[in-house]
């Protein structure tokens, strides 16, 4: 009867574990990509206004490994890059 029991917990801890492991690789991939390069791409636009231009790239640089057809990050990267004129 313990036996049994342990056995049951045993496949119940796996399953849980599997799913843990498939779902977090599977379904929320898209919804979390999109909320960070969002996220990065909020922070870049902070950084930019405070003026600390070195941050701002790097953030961008973020939401474009995350997004690569991000034109705002894109735009705003290639603008950093510009000398004054």
């Amino acid at each position: 009867m313990m036996h049994d029991r342990l056995k049951l917990l045993g496949w119940i801890a796996l399953g849980l574990i599997a799913a843990a492991l498939l779902g977090s690789q599977v379904l929320p991939i898209p919804f979390v990509t999109e909320r960070r390069a969002a996220f990065n791409l909020e922070q870049a636009q902070a950084h930019l206004a405070s003026g600390d231009f070195e941050q701002a790239k790097t953030e961008f640089r973020a939401v474009l490994r995350l997004q690569p057809a991000n034109r705002e990050a894109r735009r705003q990267l290639a603008a950093l890059k510009l000398p004054p004129s």
